[in-house]
């Protein structure tokens, strides 16, 4: 179960879920202003979305804290959502293979 919520890109997600919180928030702020019924419901689903980002954030959060306790199997997690996590000891690897 670790390895497979380590595979989930928690940043990307974040970022995502922020894009379209902030399309919601448009869409919703247009329909205040024509007098929609969909208001409601697009309220609902901006604070749904802006609330899933930071979600996704605070567990990248707690999961670098936890690498940097020492429960990270020797990987280094990146809250950057273009720079992939790697491996802490890629060095000594590249070292033994191609030296």
């Amino acid at each position: 179960m670790k390895n497979f919520v380590r595979k989930i890109p928690f940043p990307f997600v974040g970022y995502v879920l922020m894009l379209l919180g902030f399309i919601c928030l448009g869409m919703f702020v247009y329909s205040m202003a024509i007098d929609g019924r969909w208001a409601p419901a697009l309220g609902i689903l901006v604070i749904a979305a802006f609330a899933s980002c930071v979600g996704c954030f605070y567990v990248r959060a707690l999961q670098i804290s936890m690498t940097a306790d020492g429960d990270g199997d020797g990987w280094i997690l990146n809250n950057d959502p273009f720079q992939p996590d790697r491996e802490q000891d890629g060095r000594e690897l590249y070292l033994h293979r191609y030296r």
